[in-house]
């Protein structure tokens, strides 16, 4: 195995085994794993097939976090398998494809960028979605929108002092070009305001693709819907106070 003065899977430093101390600590794990599956017994062809395999899988993968632990897990095997059998060729074949994992990190990345793009251009299209709809709602700051429901909540955000941005595209930490548009956003408390308006089959779909958009990015979202619309002063009170202004 190559020296290497940072973990083969991250950029932090060395603990062990050209592994930083987070990764050193799930090789051991997923090493325990495998002798358990085996009950404390190490068939020689049947991890090498399971090498194999693992590692085909890992080629063929699209999401780049299991794709590294799948790399961890070859790791695994070719040091268990070294430990038992003194024998050296899954460590050659784990360094063969370390070396291309390595080399492939960004076009990967980018190659998960573009298609994620796509994604939310097929399944969201929200300027698509929104155009169907004319901005014919005049707010009490100017604010143009496109429905009453809206109107309330920019009169809101007027009247209590938030300064607020209508429809603004949302930016991920990874600067990726995307086509997700916020109904509302709050530059003050770095929040996002999204109004569900619409039950049917489509709009759900968009809404739920949405959503998890917002949850994976660890981005602050308050959502709205007819219900809260209802009773807004209290609900987003509520809710502002819970983002901690």
């Amino acid at each position: 195995m190559k020296s290497n003065d940072k973990c083969y899977f991250c950029e932090s430093q060395i603990c062990k085994y050209n592994l930083c101390q987070k990764h050193f600590n799930e090789l051991h794990k997923v090493i325990l794993d495998l002798i358990n599956q085996k009950e404390k017994t190490i068939n020689k062809n049947e991890i090498k097939n399971h090498f194999h395999n693992l590692r085909y899988s890992a080629i063929k993968c699209s999401d780049y976090n299991y794709f590294t632990h799948m790399a961890l897990k070859l790791y695994a095997m070719a040091f268990l398998y070294k430990k038992e059998f003194n024998e050296n060729d899954l460590f050659e074949k784990f360094n063969v494809f370390l070396t291309k994992y390595n080399s492939s990190k960004k076009s990967f990345q980018d190659s998960i960028n573009e298609y994620y793009e796509k994604y939310l251009k097929s399944e969201i299209g929200d300027m698509d979605f929104r155009n169907k709809w004319p901005k014919n709602y005049i707010c009490e700051d100017g604010h143009c929108v496109r429905s009453l429901s809206e109107m309330v909540i920019d009169n809101w955000l007027f009247r209590n002092g938030y300064l607020h941005i209508y429809e603004k595209v949302v930016k991920f930490e990874n600067g990726m070009n995307n086509l997700l548009v916020c109904d509302f956003y709050i530059p003050k408390l770095d929040t996002y305001i999204e109004y569900w308006g619409k039950y049917d089959d489509k709009y759900l779909a968009r809404k739920n693709a949405k959503r998890k958009l917002y949850k994976e990015n660890n981005i602050k979202l308050i959502e709205l819907d007819y219900e809260k619309i209802k009773r807004i002063d209290e609900f987003m009170k509520e809710e502002i106070k819970k983002i901690g202004e």
